[in-house]
């Protein structure tokens, strides 16, 4: 599985965040979850809103998922989940949403399909970051949702996540 690479970039997010270990209730992958409740409330908000975001929209029906890793996480495997949409710039409404500018960066871009993310994730971070001339840049990945992404459980399905990487410094 070899990613590819993307210039620097900054991603402008609005959406709805969530605090915690999102899997006490259920399993990952499951709608039933706290992410999953964290993606139904974003659509509620969103449905009721879309008319005022087609302005700051960067791309129509893509929706982006980060998981930003705390101080805590180690201790605690607790984290945020932000779910949202990218935007070219802060909208004034919805007052729901929350804005979150994520650094500039590269990333190390990874299509998966969706009955292998757990399987992909594994690999990313204990094979092919170790091995490969970078580190993470900062602590939290990205996924990017688009038509592609339907039911993980749909063999069509396809993801894509988005590790900020950068070079690793040769002592």
């Amino acid at each position: 599985m070899k990613p590819r690479i993307t210039e620097p970039i900054s991603l402008k997010l609005v959406g709805c965040i969530y605090y915690g270990n999102p899997f006490h209730s259920h399993e990952a992958g499951s709608i039933k979850n706290e992410i999953g409740r964290l993606w139904e409330r974003f659509g509620k908000i969103y449905s009721k809103h879309v008319d005022e975001l087609k302005n700051v929209i960067v791309e129509e029906n893509v929706a982006w998922e980060a998981h930003i890793q705390t101080e805590e996480y180690a201790a605690t495997k607790e984290y945020t989940v932000f779910a949202g949409i990218q935007v070219g710039e802060s909208p004034t409404s919805p007052i729901d949403f929350f804005y979150k500018e994520l650094p500039e960066t590269k990333y190390a871009v990874f299509k998966l399909k969706g009955q292998e993310f757990s399987e992909g994730v594994g690999y990313i971070y204990s094979e092919w970051l170790p091995a490969s001339k970078y580190r993470e840049s900062h602590g939290y990945m990205l996924w990017r949702y688009d038509e592609k992404t339907k039911d993980l459980d749909d063999p069509d399905c396809i993801l894509e996540a988005y590790i900020p990487i950068e070079e690793k410094k040769v002592d």
